[in-house]
Parts: structure tokens; sequence; C-alpha cells
């Protein structure tokens, strides 16, 4: 069990490091994950407009044979326009929760 976060703000290196979440917060996250269906989201998610700085974002979260690689620039599951979709907020909640606490943006 681990969890490996990178982190990149554009004016800044990568960070990177591995957060060990705590272990009884394991089930409760991939109840989340299940709930809000992120086994299905779509591969990239894209703005409906031009824009030309915003957020970009990633996620690979494998779990047994569940797999899923996502991405978006100003854009998120849910949600074609620039803030964070219900959903994708609600994924950061359970991401958190899972690692304690911990700010995960």
């Amino acid at each position: 069990e681990r969890f490996d976060y990178a982190f990149k703000r554009i004016e800044d290196d990568l960070e990177m490091e591995q957060l060990p979440p705590i272990s009884p917060n394991w089930r409760t996250f991939r109840r989340a994950v299940d709930r809000l269906d992120v086994w299905a989201w779509e591969p990239r998610c894209e703005a409906r407009y031009d824009i030309t700085d915003g957020t970009s974002w990633s996620l690979l979260l494998q779990w047994g044979d569940d797999l899923v690689e996502t991405s978006g620039s100003n854009a998120y599951p849910g949600s074609d326009g620039p803030n964070p979709s219900r959903e994708f907020r609600r994924l950061l909640s359970a991401l958190r929760r899972l690692v304690g606490g911990r700010e995960v943006p």
C-alpha cells in the first residue's frame, strides 16, 4: 500500500514524494472512488474554450485489476469549465482523508 504524490506549479520544479496512507483509510478511499465512478472517467478532459493559463492535472490510480489514467487542462470530470467539478473536489477530499489530512491541491 502506498500513495505516490507529485505536484508542480509552472514556476517550480516537480515535487514528488511517497506518502504512507493510514491503513484503515484505504477502504474508505476505495468506497469514495467507487461512488464517484472514477474508473469510468474519460482519459482526457478538455475545456470547451481557449485559455492560455490555468490548471493542468493528472491522475493514475491502480487498485488490483482496476486502473484509471486521466488528465485535464482547465476542465474536470463532470465539468467542461475552469472550475473543478463536484466529483473532482470530492476525490481531492477523499485523497486528503487517505493521507491523514495532509493538503492535496
